[in-house]
């Protein structure tokens, strides 16, 4: 399921649809999360995922945080708002 998540989120990318990419790109830490952290709450296994398999990882060494990613998620997915500055 999740490869074919990734191959989705590249059409998307591939035929500009940037919003729909990076809502299905949110949510990837949700899915993975919860099949690593099963135990956990929401916030804490995002994060946690994130913290474990994404930001200051090589090669994608991410600019961002945790907190950050999980803010944009929140903010993207439960207001249909891309942007996290209040």
């Amino acid at each position: 399921m999740i490869e074919r998540l990734v191959k989705e989120i590249y059409i998307g990318l591939n035929n500009k649809c940037y919003i729909s990419s990076l809502t299905m790109a949110l949510t990837l830490p949700d899915i993975c999360g919860k099949a690593k952290y099963p135990n956990e709450k929401n916030t804490k296994r995002y994060k946690q995922w994130l913290n474990d398999y994404v930001c200051n990882k090589q090669p994608f060494g991410l600019q961002s945080d945790s907190d950050t990613i999980y803010n944009l998620r929140c903010s993207l997915l439960h207001e249909g708002n891309p942007s996290i500055d209040k």
